[in-house]
Parts: C-alpha cells; structure tokens; sequence
C-alpha cells in the first residue's frame, strides 16, 4: 500500500521519521497497488468533516475513510481509502498523555490504515482484533512502554 501525503495550507510538517515509519508500515499491507492518502488539516476542517460525516459537531485526532468493498466509490482510481489527521488535536493529545507527537502521530495513522482495511472498534470483539492488529503491525516501531500508553 503506499502513503500520499498533503497538508493543508499553514499546517505544520509533521515530524519526518514518524512519517517514514508509516510509510514503512503502510508498504507492508495490502493491497500493494493501492494508495491511501494522508491529509494533515487543522481543528476546524476536521470538525467540518466529522460534523459532515459523522454527524458529531468537535474536533477528532482522525477520521478515516475505506473505498475498500464498500458502498463508497473510491473519488479516483486505485485509492484505497483517506485518513484525515488534525494535527492540532494530535499536538493536545501528545501533551496530555505526555508522549512525543510524532510518537503519537505513527500510532493514530495505523490506526486510520487498519479503519481503511475495515477494521473497526464498535463492538468488543472487533477492538480486541483490532487493537491486536494495530499492536502487532506497531511492534518494532515503539517500544512497549511507548505502546502502552498510546494504545
């Protein structure tokens, strides 16, 4: 799967070897021909979204969205999906829990790829799959203590 990165206008970079990492990480997963597009906004463009999308009117870390089999028609072709990072919110996030953002930043990108792989959190069981999923494909990128306090 490869990663295809904007951000929109006056949102900072984030930090390199975190994106790297998910670039890595996003090479390794299936489909291997498709595209995820990684849009890094700030706090009002993903309240637009989720207020849009999933009818919730703040700001979110991430929203994602699978073009994968789904009753979404993918807006070009071979794009598997979209994730959305606000990364305002990642930068309060890191803050709060006391973690490196771009520590944070690698972490709640795989968890928008595993949500474009349809992987989801609703029910018990499917956060138990895929939490696992997310630690397994996150092992060797964050130590375990790092892990921990972002999962």
């Amino acid at each position: 799967m490869n990663l295809s990165l904007d951000r929109s206008e006056g949102v900072p970079a984030p930090d390199g070897k975190a994106v790297g990492s998910l670039v890595e990480i996003a090479a390794g997963l299936e489909p291997a021909d498709a595209t995820v597009g990684l849009v890094l906004v700030d706090d009002e463009r993903i309240r637009e979204i989720n207020r849009e999308f999933r009818g919730k009117d703040r700001a979110t870390d991430v929203i994602s969205f699978s073009y994968l089999g789904g009753d979404d028609p993918s807006p070009e072709p071979g794009l598997a999906g979209e994730i959305y990072v606000s990364c305002e919110t990642l930068e309060k996030e890191a803050k709060q829990l006391g973690v490196d953002p771009g520590r944070l930043f690698l972490r709640i990108g795989v968890h928008g790829l595993m949500h474009v792989l349809g992987y989801d959190h609703i029910e018990d069981e499917d956060a138990r799959r895929m939490e696992s999923r997310e630690r397994e494909v996150l092992n060797g990128h964050l130590e375990p203590d790092e892990l921990e306090k972002l999962l």
